[in-house]
């Protein structure tokens, strides 16, 4: 009886992982075609500001510490 009852509940158990699953590569692929090869930082996160924008902020400010010294 108990197998009865995996067995029925199977289809529905394996219908909300397919629609899970492909509601996460349409994430995923929303991700990738607005942030390119950045998508997987920004999956979960609503900024705009990219990895590449913080690096050369960071490179400016160096830059300008370096020659003020």
């Amino acid at each position: 009886m108990k197998y009865l009852k995996r067995i029925l509940g199977l289809p529905f158990f394996l219908m909300l992982n397919i629609i899970g699953i492909i509601f996460h590569l349409l994430k995923i692929s929303r991700a990738f075609i607005l942030f390119g090869g950045e998508a997987m930082a920004y999956d979960k996160k609503t900024t705009s500001k990219m990895i590449a924008d913080i690096y050369f902020e960071l490179e400016k400010r160096h830059l300008k510490d370096k020659l003020s010294n």
